[in-house]
């Protein structure tokens, strides 16, 4: 990624001293131009910068938001007055959105713009069926899947047109999906380094039909409303073929521990990455999770952070007690009971504490010691007390904020700076060898 954007700042140099240098004199003689696509693997590179980046700062927020918080993992609590912002956080909880909801709109706009800057690619290269065109029509199939699985019906966009047309029924772009991922398979890259991190490989296009056959059935079926889990999926056994393919290989394994995986300096290292969006807090900017998911008051906690956190995410008691398995090296992933300092991304034994009052921890008190300050040590509670329901609002006291385990899995970069924006430099697998999500 670094490198196409230094390709793409040299040719704007080169066109801008070209004007520059040519605007005295309008009846120079044409010593050589271009008249097709240049073929090589650089301008190549370089074309395909946008389809790449299209969905690159939703999925650093809005996508994974969205995600999560409609679903049984996490509550997006609103703090007082802070964090309701129009009920936005808190209609995705509550599964009331609408379709002018601006994170949904987002995810939307955000994927179909991958499409277009793929066609547009394509339309260049002049060649839908080589090794260039592989990896874009793989790009321009995870786009579609994005928006079938969140959306269902999608216009089908196979090449650039003057009008969008209707959406296809989502059986349809289903199916155009397979259709591509095996159509380009043989000609996507089977490598597994540094060239081909955060690109469509084999493997990718192997475990995106593997998500897409688990849920053939109900991708496939006319109405959704009508679904029912014991219906028919003529597609398990490929699913089975595609995890064999990518194991059978042996350039994937779990090996690296399970948190080692997300920090901030994750990257081409880690071997269990089939599928990854690539972030650096300088250069590649937009995902900011662990924003989210710090207690208000930990500015201090992970490192010496230069802007506030939002203490807005919490994990609701009933998934953590489904998915903290004793002895499971996962359950470090959430921060719970009192606090401590971090330190190299390891919890050291360094209590964490903060000054307060007994009115800082809890606004209702009154007595007459309520404003003399302590330190108190920042401690999560596993239940969530909602003091306004209507707004899903915990309160804006320390035990407001303290409501509800954080997930620390995608932890803050403790080297951001103010300059960077709260931007982490952890890389969001897509796909990987374990699980695939």
């Amino acid at each position: 990624m670094k490198k196409i954007k230094t390709i793409q700042s040299i040719l704007s140099l080169l066109i801008t001293i070209s004007i520059l240098s040519g605007c005295s004199d309008l009846d120079v003689d044409i010593k050589s131009q271009l008249t097709s696509f240049p073929p090589t693997d650089e301008a190549t590179e370089a074309a395909s910068a946008d389809v790449y980046n299209a969905y690159r700062e939703t999925f650093g927020r809005n996508h994974w938001y969205v995600q999560t918080v409609s679903s049984d993992e996490a509550l997006s609590a609103t703090i007082g007055n802070d964090y309701y912002d129009g009920g936005i956080y808190m209609d995705l909880h509550l599964h009331s959105w609408n379709p002018t909801h601006s994170m949904l709109t987002d995810i939307w706009n955000s994927a179909m713009k991958g499409i277009t800057s793929s066609n547009t690619v394509l339309a260049m290269l002049d060649d839908d069926e080589g090794e260039k065109a592989a990896p874009i029509r793989a790009m321009r199939a995870y786009y579609y899947f994005i928006l079938m699985d969140n959306f269902g019906g999608v216009p089908l966009l196979k090449e650039l047109v003057d009008e969008q047309p209707d959406r296809s029924p989502r059986a349809e772009i289903c199916k155009f999906i397979e259709s591509e991922l095996l159509a380009v398979m043989d000609n996507l890259p089977t490598g597994v380094d540094a060239t081909t991190y955060g690109k469509p490989t084999r493997y990718m296009a192997e475990a995106l039909l593997a998500k897409l056959y688990l849920n053939w059935a109900v991708y496939t079926t006319p109405d959704v409303a009508t679904y029912t889990p014991d219906m028919a999926n003529e597609k398990l056994n490929s699913v089975v073929a595609m995890c064999d393919a990518i194991i059978k290989t042996g350039k994937f394994n779990l090996n690296d521990k399970f948190l080692v995986k997300f920090r901030p300096d994750n990257g081409p290292h880690i071997k269990d990455f089939i599928f990854v969006m690539p972030f650096d807090r300088e250069k590649q900017r937009g995902m900011i999770y662990a924003r989210y998911w710090i207690h208000r008051s930990a500015q201090k906690q992970f490192g010496d952070l230069p802007q506030s956190v939002g203490g807005t995410m919490r994990c609701l008691p009933e998934f953590y007690d489904k998915f903290n398995l004793e002895g499971d090296e996962r359950n470090a992933s959430y921060l719970t009971g009192p606090q401590y300092y971090w330190e190299n991304y390891e919890e050291t034994d360094r209590p964490f504490t903060i000054p307060t009052s007994k009115r800082g921890i809890d606004q209702d008190y009154d007595g007459e010691d309520a404003d003399d300050e302590f330190d108190w040590q920042m401690e999560f509670y596993k239940e969530i007390e909602l003091r306004d329901k209507s707004r899903l609002d915990c309160g804006n006291d320390q035990r407001g904020r303290s409501m509800g385990y954080r997930s620390v899995k995608f932890i803050m970069d403790p080297n951001v700076t103010t300059a960077d924006e709260r931007s982490q430099s952890n890389d969001v697998p897509i796909f990987v060898m374990q699980i695939f999500y």
